[in-house]
């Protein structure tokens, strides 16, 4: 099992810090999932190591329960000495120490109440530093429930120094929250290694600290008051038994600082290993409780459930944690109620979670892991053995939709976890289009020589990045070209803006131009051809939403090839509208030394990227939004070089993987090499490629590249051959030989060029891939050269109806309105459908076979996403994003044909 660890910045809950997975032996109740649970060695040994947790093995009952606190905590707060901000946690504790906490990031002691913080000197840390004060903290009181009040002892805070309204420093609270989620961690621990220990040698220690831990949270829990604890928003405490409508997100709090986490899993797995122990009936006595496991199943299990319940179900990844919980308590206490709850609510979030091809509803890597490892790991296991129609059907194509990890090996932001039993393997690497959520993968070769490229191509959600017609490339499984999606975010929020990614920027605008459009929902980029074969693959995306009011253009087009030995890619990118076109190429962080170089000689500056118009401020941060505006202004330590003709770039470092870029596009433009961000967290070597309308009329432009991997054989001798417009046309030297790479901007319309040796072809397809041996086209209908001609049909027409029947290969077909010719031809491809709006989404094949009718069905390998509406004919979407589309459904297949 693999756990995702959340971005930093994000805020992961003790379901990913604390538990993980495990496979007991043979003899493992088949009907109890809790039974399975385990914990890696190398944890449990970390845990039992700290002082802290042999000491509570000593204690009895009275001073176990002593421990537990009776008041609800709060998860943040800032360090008052150094103002730390409070997203970070900054401040921690120690049971050993409950007076006291200390800050990470400056070394003070804190005290709970009572005095001011101290800094440690250098020759005094590890020794009490506090000044004694006996002056009393001000305090919040709380009638939790009728005549039983709480009171939380807070430190006031300057109103100037306030980061927000009635901002305070609710000390006793964080350490409340802070011994909460320890004594927790310590009753799972202590009861997985009892129940590890021999029969007949088991610590009644063991079972006692876990015991009574869970019957004092038992007595405590009803009375914790609900909460609102939202870093950098003022915290609110209500009554304990405060009756829905609860606050959207999640954001009323019990047990935790999201409702969603509030059935508390550590107790749960804890009491299912131990509940049958006498140590139950011990803690009972000793706490007189006359029914332990009553309080604990009724007060604690229960009660939180039905909180958790009353909370407005939300699909998204939150509402997973919420179900986990149900469904959790559900098969602990043998519930049917609850467990058909949480399998009703997953069921409704697979439709509102998920596009039609398994991606998770944010276009985001890490997400998409983040709820694949839940489901796997946590909701799937407790469904084993339940029985029932699968409730997540879309998960086998969730698994298959991560794409290739775009995460370095060196900082892997995927954590392994306990799980001895077999594994589900990760996706291979290979050619795929996420037509639903839109991206595309172009994969050629494997291990050492693989080929790696992403296009994104964004969904229908409005997302926190402008990343549109953003390319990643790795060779070799290391990143070559990235951005800082997949690291902790910048504190500027640079990353956010469109000069953060590789794509291109217009007008030093982002995408959306503007701020109200760029917060409001817009339809995704449209993949307008994709096609793969292990040697030849090639995709167009074209996004007319990105820039809508400065381009009529804004189009990519991607091909990949692979030799024997070589591999290489080609973009070409067209945008027309706007007077300042910007492409960017950034690589990943972490690689001191690494920059990139020209082949032409450069020359220091310009000082910055930003027009004497925009005020570059350094200060700015994330919220403040000035990212929006001042983005170029992030890059720092330029050089540049004008370029009249074209020239090489490459990434100059440490020795391994590297990239040449041969830059063949329109001309004159300015190169201009540097880093990014400047405030220096993980920097990215940086290029940028400028061209400017210097009389003020639109501007058009093609920016045209090519990716060599450098260590994918011999190099290659590259150079761009003068043809008609709307043609691009590539000849490209390497040991294999000598090939031609021809694109034609507007496939469909017959184009007639001449190849480096003279030899005429005309073609009216996408691409063309001329080899010494073979003639490949990608779309279209022919090309013909030299005495050589190909040929392959078009497949198009409109669909008559959809099926969601499911095969052993296929998840449903569409009808379309006549009889597909070639039908052998088209497994594997990919079937695109624009609705009568627009909208262009992309299934892939299956296989074609005849209707009875005497038109085809066309399988697809993912969910159909849509049924017709049988009096209107729309299309209405029961997968994310769950919209109603009007007809007619005209649709396309990509075809990719070679000869001989």
């Amino acid at each position: 099992m693999r756990i995702a660890r959340m971005r930093a910045g994000g805020r992961s809950g003790p379901w990913i810090a604390l538990l993980a997975l495990g496979l007991a032996g043979a003899d493992t109740p088949k009907d109890d999932p809790f039974a399975r649970f385990d914990l890696p060695d190398a944890w449990e040994a970390r845990f039992w190591a700290d002082p802290a947790s042999q000491r509570l093995l000593k204690l009895d009952a009275k001073d176990i329960a002593a421990l537990v606190p009776v008041q609800a905590g709060l998860r943040f707060c800032r360090c008052p000495a150094c103002g730390a901000d409070e997203a970070g946690e900054p401040l921690s504790g120690s049971l050993a120490d409950p007076d006291r906490l200390s800050c990470r990031r400056c070394g003070a002691t804190v005290p709970v109440a009572g005095a001011a913080p101290t800094k440690p000197k250098d020759d005094e840390k590890g020794k009490d530093t506090d000044k004694k004060d006996d002056k009393p903290a001000p305090e919040e009181k709380v009638e939790v429930l009728p005549h039983v009040v709480h009171i939380y002892p807070y430190q006031e805070i300057d109103p100037d120094a306030r980061r927000y309204p009635e901002e305070r420093h609710y000390l006793a609270a964080r350490r409340d929250y802070l011994a909460r989620e320890f004594l927790a961690k310590a009753a799972l621990y202590a009861a997985i290694r009892h129940k590890e220990q021999p029969r007949g040698a088991k610590d009644p220690a063991l079972a006692r600290l876990a015991a009574v831990i869970l019957l004092r949270f038992a007595q405590a829990y009803p009375t914790y008051a609900t909460h609102y604890d939202q870093p950098g928003e003022t915290k609110v405490f209500q009554r304990a038994d405060l009756p829905p409508p609860y606050r959207r997100g999640y954001r009323t709090g019990k047990w935790d600082w999201l409702g969603c986490l509030d059935v508390p899993l550590n107790l749960v797995i804890a009491y299912a290993l131990v509940r049958d122990d006498p140590a139950i009936d011990d803690a009972g006595r000793a706490m007189g409780v006359a029914d332990p496991r009553r309080t604990i199943e009724r007060d604690l299990f229960r009660a939180s459930a039905e909180f958790v319940r009353n909370q407005p179900d939300e699909p998204g990844e939150l509402s997973l944690q919420a179900d986990r919980g149900l469904l959790a308590v559900g098969r602990l206490l043998g519930d049917a109620t609850l467990v058909a709850e949480a399998r009703a609510r997953l069921a409704r979030l697979a439709r509102w979670g998920f596009y039609h091809d398994g991606r998770w509803r944010e276009p985001d890597a890490t997400a998409h892991l983040r709820v694949v490892s839940l489901l796997d790991g946590w909701i799937g296991r407790l469904l084993d053995d339940e029985g029932g129609p699968d409730p997540l059907p879309v998960l086998s194509l969730a698994r298959a939709a991560g794409g290739p990890s775009w995460l370095d090996p060196r900082a892997p932001d995927v954590l392994p976890a306990a799980w001895p039993g077999p594994a589900t393997p990760p996706p291979p690497r290979r050619p795929i289009l996420l037509g639903g959520a839109g991206l595309a993968d172009l994969s050629v070769g494997r291990g050492p020589d693989a080929l790696d490229l992403e296009l994104l191509g964004f969904g229908d959600l409005a997302g926190p990045h402008s990343n549109r017609l953003a390319l990643r490339l790795a060779f070799g499984g290391q990143p070559l070209l990235a951005d800082l999606d997949d690291h902790p975010p910048s504190p500027s929020g640079w990353e956010r803006a469109t000069a953060g990614h590789n794509t291109v920027v217009v007008d030093g605008l982002n995408q959306r131009e503007r701020p109200g459009p760029s917060q409001t929902p817009a339809p995704g980029g449209r993949f307008l051809f994709f096609a793969a074969d292990p040697d030849f693959q090639v995709v167009t995306l074209d996004d007319p939403f990105a820039y809508p009011r400065s381009t009529s253009r804004y189009r990519q087009t991607l091909a990949v090839v692979a030799g024997a030995k070589v591999r290489y890619a080609v973009g070409v990118f067209e945008v027309l509208g706007g007077l300042q076109h910007d492409q960017v190429f950034l690589a990943p962080p972490g690689e001191p030394g690494r920059r990139w170089r020209l082949s032409t000689q450069t020359a220091p500056g310009p000082e910055t990227l930003l027009p004497p118009s925009i005020r570059y401020v350094p200060s700015s941060r994330a919220d403040d939004g000035r990212w929006a505006i001042q983005a170029l202004g992030e890059f720092r330590d330029l050089d540049h070089a004008r370029l009249l003709r074209p020239a090489r770039a490459w990434l100059e470092g440490p020795a391994g993987p590297s990239l040449r870029l041969h830059l063949l596009g329109d001309t004159p433009l300015l190169a201009v090499t540097g880093f990014a961000p400047k405030d220096g967290q993980n920097s990215l070597p940086s290029l940028v490629l400028r061209r400017r309308s210097e009389d003020g009329s639109s501007l058009s432009t093609t920016f045209v590249t090519l990716f060599e991997p450098v260590g994918s054989g011999l190099p290659l001798h590259v150079g761009r051959v003068a043809s008609s417009p709307g043609t691009v046309v590539l000849v490209v030297e390497s040991a294999e030989g000598v090939e031609h790479l021809v694109v034609n901007l507007n496939p469909g319309t017959p184009r007639a060029v001449r190849l480096a040796d003279g030899r005429p072809l005309t073609t009216d397809a996408l691409v063309v891939r001329a080899t010494p041996s073979a003639l490949l086209i990608a779309g279209g209908t022919f090309a013909e050269s030299a005495g050589r001609r190909i040929e392959q049909s078009r497949a198009s027409g409109t669909i008559r109806a959809v099926l969601r029947q499911s095969t052993a290969t296929a998840r449903g077909a569409f009808e379309t309105s006549a009889l597909l010719p070639d039908p052998s031809s088209l497994a594997g491809r990919t079937l695109h459908i624009q609705h009568g709006d627009g909208t262009l989404r992309a299934w892939t094949i299956d296989r074609v076979t005849p209707s009875p009718n005497g038109r085809s069905l066309v399988f697809v390998r993912e969910e159909p996403g849509f049924t017709l509406d049988s009096k209107s004919g729309d299309a209405l979407y029961y997968q994310f994003p769950l919209d109603r589309l009007p007809g007619p459904h005209h649709f396309r297949i990509s075809k990719l044909t070679r000869q001989p």
